[in-house]
């Protein structure tokens, strides 16, 4: 009579279990006898290491911060305990943490940059509060004077790019000129006008291609219909090229064309030369028309009496 099927699954189930157990061959039993039999004789009376529980503060990649090489530097975490005698000083006013970073080193003390717990975004330097409170104090009282330096300096900065947008592209209209002055060179925008990664020319074609692209073709709509990035880009190319041309020059075909463009300067015609006569002898023709102008006026008179 034949096994039945049931009784030939758990005999075949007991094996396997008896070869995952063996070791060498997987299963549970597998890392720690293997553990086992790579341990030295000497220490097989110590007790087989077990697999460390990743909690909440120890999951994940160990951080590192890299040392300073000032030797008056340090880098800390976020959440390391401030040292006694010491005060924050936030990023984001550069005048605050520059003199406080400036006189802390001049005073032989310690200055702790603050970082966060994934070690890449720097939140401000720790330093003396003493320092800091002077450098808080100075920071008030020239407030004023450094406002007007840097409008003057922001001023004489979009007076360079109007510049040399009008230089390179004199025919481009008032309005597209005053729109890329305000949009790619604004201040605190991080657009192409502000970087310093590449030269002038360069930021001022890229700023206008950008201004041209969302503006002046279907660009916007295109993208809103599925089409992605590049392939939008590659649609409008030709018309930007055609418009960045027609800037860059005066070519009477260009403007021609029906595209936006600067109106050239109309030539100024030239009048007939103005003769002057004397008062004294008048010409024969004022004589005519002033006694026609003379018989007129006499016979409106006698048609009115």
């Amino acid at each position: 009579m034949p096994p039945k099927r049931n009784a030939s699954r758990k005999v075949g189930a007991k094996k396997n279990r008896r070869k995952k157990n063996r070791p060498g061959r997987g299963g549970p039993l597998h890392s720690l006898l293997g553990e086992a039999d790579r341990m030295p004789h000497s220490d097989l009376s110590r007790p087989l290491p077990q697999k460390q529980k990743l909690t909440p503060k120890t999951r994940g990649k160990q951080v590192f911060i890299l040392e300073s090489d000032d030797p008056l530097e340090k880098n800390v975490m976020q959440n390391s305990k401030m040292p006694d005698g010491y005060a924050f000083a936030p990023k984001g006013n550069v005048y605050i943490t520059r003199n406080c970073r400036t006189k802390t080193k001049e005073s032989g003390k310690m200055v702790y940059t603050v970082w966060d717990k994934a070690g890449r975004r720097n939140f401000g330097i720790r330093v003396p509060d003493p320092i800091h409170k002077e450098v808080l104090q100075m920071a008030d009282a020239t407030a004023e004077s450094r406002a007007k330096a840097v409008e003057s300096r922001d001023t004489k900065t979009m007076s360079r790019a109007r510049a040399l947008l009008c230089q390179e592209f004199p025919s481009m209209p008032d309005d597209d000129l005053e729109s890329v002055l305000n949009h790619a060179f604004l201040k605190g925008s991080r657009r192409v006008g502000r970087t310093e990664m590449v030269t002038d020319k360069t930021k001022a074609s890229l700023a206008v291609e950008a201004h041209i692209r969302h503006v002046h073709t279907s660009y916007d709509a295109i993208l809103q219909n599925g089409t992605n990035r590049v392939n939008a880009r590659k649609q409008v190319l030709p018309r930007v090229q055609a418009i960045k041309e027609a800037w860059e020059t005066r070519s009477n075909k260009l403007l021609e064309q029906s595209l936006p463009v600067r109106p050239a300067p109309k030539e100024r015609s030239k009048s007939p030369p103005i003769s002057v006569r004397s008062s004294r002898s008048p010409s024969l023709e004022s004589l005519a028309s002033l006694e026609s102008l003379v018989s007129l006026e006499s016979s409106e008179s006698l048609v009115e009496l």
